[in-house]
């Protein structure tokens, strides 16, 4: 018997609460789910060891004990919706973004931030005590060019912390997707080290929540939108499953990022 029933979420409209009832049939329905011991192996001192959610803003107030004056550079920083967040963490926010993305056409022109040309980061070598960026390295145009730029201007010992998309569909431009390994490797090839990576809404939610967005499903996408984290609908499911096969915190946390449209990091530059 399923402990967390699927159907008893109210998305607003009937066809959508029978399409997640469905879901939930077809995963109840299963045999088995199986952890990936490779991926287990390669993030284990990264998963978060708790079943209580995680995100990058945890590592932001434990970094903070001496925050006072610290840099923090909010990379692809859009209309600025974390400014006022970090202003009041005492670290002094600095916005970078380019110039035509979506959510840069809508940013107010009060809002001084860096322009630059997706590629060079006009900022000085290790300038930086924090980088933030949250959904926008599925944006950027060159991988190997934008995380080699942003530890070059982090200071050593410096965070890189925020969200990224695992299998989120096609959105503002978006480029790529990263796999939590495919993130790992690529950060350490330009001289940081992840510390924390933790899963946020899985991926068949953030599916469907775009598909609901364009088919115009207004109630639904505003129920999706607050399960932006790691207890969305199959996230509820996998939890379930891992305890039935008596996994650890850790390894349903590592089931969750084999599933998941997009998850949360902690990056340190060594």
């Amino acid at each position: 018997m399923s402990e967390n029933k699927l159907n008893k979420i109210d998305w607003g409209v009937e066809s959508v609460n029978a399409l997640f009832s469905d879901l939930e049939a077809i995963v109840d329905g299963g045999s088995r789910a199986v952890l990936d011991r490779q991926l287990m192996g390669e993030l284990d001192m990264a998963l978060v060891d708790s079943s209580d959610s995680w995100d990058h803003w945890s590592s932001l107030k434990k970094y903070d004990g001496n925050s006072n004056g610290n840099e923090l550079l909010d990379f692809g920083c859009g209309i600025g919706p974390h400014k006022a967040k970090v202003e009041q963490m005492d670290y002094r926010w600095t916005g970078i973004d380019v110039g035509d993305s979506q959510e840069a056409l809508a940013r107010k022109e009060e809002l001084d931030v860096i322009i630059y040309d997706g590629a060079k980061i006009p900022i000085k070598d290790e300038s930086f005590d924090i980088v933030l960026s949250t959904q926008t390295f599925e944006h950027v145009q060159d991988l190997e060019v934008t995380f080699s730029e942003i530890s070059r201007i982090m200071k050593k010992g410096g965070k890189l912390i925020g969200s990224t998309s695992h299998s989120e569909l096609y959105h503002s431009r978006s480029t790529f997707n990263y796999s939590p390994y495919g993130f790992k490797i690529l950060i350490e090839r330009h001289g940081m080290k992840l510390e924390r990576i933790h899963p946020g809404i899985d991926g068949l939610t953030i599916g469907i929540r775009t598909l609901l967005r364009h088919l115009g499903y207004h109630e639904p996408v505003k129920v999706a939108n607050k399960m932006f984290n790691d207890k969305s609908p199959l996230n509820l499911k996998l939890e379930e499953i891992g305890k039935r096969r008596g996994y650890n915190t850790k390894e349903i946390n590592c089931l969750k990022l084999q599933f998941c449209g997009q998850f949360r990091f902690s990056v340190v530059k060594l």
